[in-house]
């Protein structure tokens, strides 16, 4: 058994969603990791790299000082920051959960094997 990490997206959106270790390859998946983006990432499936803001991007833009908001833009901006975040987590959620069943599928079948041989 040989596990590697593999860093998913999304598949319409080509957002980020999370690592995953794992033998096979998922589906949207790579083995480039997204470091040094300070947003969140996209993945460019042409280039084969990632795409967002690093550090030194932001620094240099408009001094590197954020821009006044109100209170209520700072509100809505982290309430679409959670639901992305939710949704993200649903989604690496379900990939964990099916891959959760392919294993408890591969051990019942080497159990029976086992029994099988023993028996």
């Amino acid at each position: 058994m040989n596990q590697h990490w593999y860093y998913t997206y999304d598949q319409e959106t080509k957002t980020y969603l999370g690592a995953i270790l794992s033998e096979n390859i998922p589906q949207n998946a790579t083995t480039i990791e997204p470091l040094g983006i300070i947003d969140t990432p996209v993945f460019d499936e042409d280039t084969g790299k990632w795409k967002g803001m690093t550090l030194a991007e932001y620094s240099n833009s408009a001094n590197g000082l954020p821009t006044e908001k109100t209170a209520e833009e700072l509100i809505s901006g982290l309430t679409q920051q959670l639901a992305f975040a939710q949704i993200n987590q649903a989604k690496t959620n379900a990939i964990l959960m099916q891959q959760n069943a392919t294993l408890v599928k591969q051990i019942t079948t080497l159990q029976s094997e086992k029994e099988t041989s023993n028996g």
